[in-house]
């Protein structure tokens, strides 16, 4: 964890729509927010404290719980 963060989980609550009704599907029930809390900063991690918000992509860093005896 030397130059890493670790950020809250936090889900939208409802989908939410862009102009016009259609549902952004990043921005779903099921979606993670773009903005998280910091909950952990690594040692090297500069300007960034436990608390903070931070913009990231969900797709992308958001690390899945692995389950034994799955691929």
């Amino acid at each position: 964890m030397f130059t890493a963060l670790v950020t809250s989980m936090e889900r939208y609550n409802a989908d939410k729509y862009t102009t016009g009704g259609i549902i952004d599907p990043t921005k779903t029930k099921t979606g993670l927010k773009e903005y998280q809390k910091v909950i952990a900063v690594g040692g090297s991690v500069r300007e960034i404290k436990v608390g903070d918000l931070v913009c990231i992509n969900p797709t992308r860093f958001a690390v899945k719980e692995h389950k034994e005896n799955t691929l």
